[in-house]
């Protein structure tokens, strides 16, 4: 009988425990949620669960470093797209109507957590600026291509398309008779014309 854990298990069960804290924090908030209260959802033990994560802010840092993976993902799709409001509007559709990443659906606690957790502050602040910096070369190289006018501040506008997506992600969520998805390609329009040389709507 071998001593060594398989991959494939030690995976599916680090998974297991990772759903059953984001089904705990949605419901119970972060200082709400006990690591009794995730072994409950997970139905392992705690020694079992502290096998893979000494602690509550260590399963935090799981979810974080599994949502800059999936950022990482979106932003290549973005790089490949035909064009800036084009590949905006597939993200924001794909972050809206598929599955969503826990920090997703943990966006306003997490957001609230990081404004008063240094902890959890130094975990969410290198990936925040390596997407900021994604974003930036995206802008740039639409606005060489001729996709923004040249006169945009391109600071400006990262910090608006941040508080614009982050805002339809919040409302999602909150009001979804707001039918977001359905008008994302309104939506599109609206700052294609914002920032188009020319003001015409985004493809």
């Amino acid at each position: 009988m071998t001593l060594t854990e398989p991959q494939d298990h030690r995976t599916e069960q680090r998974q297991r425990i990772l759903d059953a804290a984001a089904t705990c924090f949605s419901r119970e908030g972060f200082h709400g949620t006990s690591m009794q209260q995730i072994c409950t959802e997970a139905g392992m033990s705690p020694g079992a669960l502290y096998r893979y994560f000494p602690s509550k802010e260590a399963i935090i840092g799981a979810i974080v470093e599994a949502e800059r993976a999936e950022r990482t993902r979106l932003f290549d799709a973005l790089r490949q797209s035909e064009s800036l409001m084009a590949g905006l509007t597939a993200a924001m559709a794909e972050l809206l109507t598929g599955t969503q990443s826990m920090c997703d659906r943990l966006g306003a606690e997490i957001f609230a957590e990081g404004s008063r957790n240094p902890k959890l502050r130094e975990l969410l602040d290198p990936m925040e600026r390596e997407s900021h910096q994604m974003l930036r070369d995206l802008l740039a190289e639409a606005q060489r291509r001729g996709e923004i006018a040249a006169d945009v501040d391109l600071e400006a506008l990262q910090v608006l398309l941040l508080a614009i997506g982050d805002g339809l992600m919040l409302n999602h969520q909150r009001w979804p008779h707001f039918d977001i998805p359905g008008r994302l390609a309104a939506l599109s329009g609206l700052m294609g014309r914002m920032i188009s040389p020319r003001g015409m709507d985004a493809p």
